[in-house]
């Protein structure tokens, strides 16, 4: 087949685009990841940030006290990654009179099976902060490993607004296409979870298009990955369906293109 009789089977006319761009599916995954993020800021500012800024202020002097630790639960993830939880009891009493008590959240990078032993501690020259052994051992280990998962985070967010635009770029993409007299061009299409990657033979970088999981190109060389695109001076690539229902092709067109094309 060569693409020459492709391009002599294709109109010179002014073609429509109107492709299915599954945006509700950027839509679904970013609102995943926002409410992933918004967990972990709540979780961070509400247990670890607190933590982590009392264990540093009193590192120094920190010392063993009378106390108790309750309802103390670590939980392995990944093999590496802790996660811990208790209640801090000093025998020292508030103003009031009640019992010193103070949540303690943990999470740190450790290859540790089993259970862990935990002393309280606390600072005589800053009452009302507590402590353990466990988080002043892994002290800039829980500062390192929160970084980390904050810029994870930071991470998805920013994949999440690239989710979003992604959509509304696809539909101004067709816009710029259409009603235009399109050029035929070979291209490469790869397919992944966000849709398909079209971009030119010789080029190292593609349009992204959210196309539905189950569309398939109008393939010139199926072997090689190359199917048949269009596009405009100045314009981005497209890659046309295997039905070419995408384009507003008179079905004597379509045969034309079928015919100097065979689909196997």
């Amino acid at each position: 087949m060569s693409f020459a009789a492709v391009q002599s089977a294709f109109p010179d006319r002014p073609l429509t685009i109107n492709a299915p761009v599954t945006r509700w599916r950027g839509w679904f995954a970013a609102l995943v990841l926002l409410v992933l993020c918004g967990f972990f800021a709540w979780w961070a500012s509400a247990s670890i940030v607190p933590n982590l800024v009392s264990d540093f202020q009193i590192r120094d002097g920190a010392v063993p006290t009378s106390g108790r630790v309750e309802n103390g639960r670590c939980r392995s993830r990944f093999g590496m990654l802790q996660t811990c939880e208790m209640v801090l009891v000093a025998n020292a009493q508030t103003k009031d009179g009640q019992l010193l008590r103070q949540q303690a959240d943990y999470i740190f990078v450790d290859p540790h099976l089993g259970s862990y032993s935990v002393q309280l501690l606390a600072d005589p020259s800053r009452p009302g902060k507590l402590s353990t052994d466990l988080g002043m051992r892994h002290l800039t280990n829980r500062a390192i490993t929160f970084l980390v998962v904050a810029a994870l985070m930071a991470f998805l967010l920013v994949g999440a607004i690239v989710l979003l635009r992604a959509g509304g770029r696809a539909k101004r993409n067709m816009q710029a296409l259409s009603g235009q007299r399109l050029i035929p061009v070979p291209v490469r299409v790869k397919g992944d979870q966000n849709g398909w990657n079209v971009l030119p033979l010789e080029a190292k970088r593609g349009t992204q298009w959210p196309m539905p999981k189950k569309a398939e190109p109008f393939w010139l060389d199926p072997d090689s990955g190359v199917a048949l695109g269009v596009t405009a001076p100045g314009g981005p690539v497209f890659a046309l369906d295997r039905e070419l229902s995408w384009a507003d092709f008179t079905e004597e067109e379509r045969m034309r293109l079928r015919a100097a094309a065979p689909q196997a």
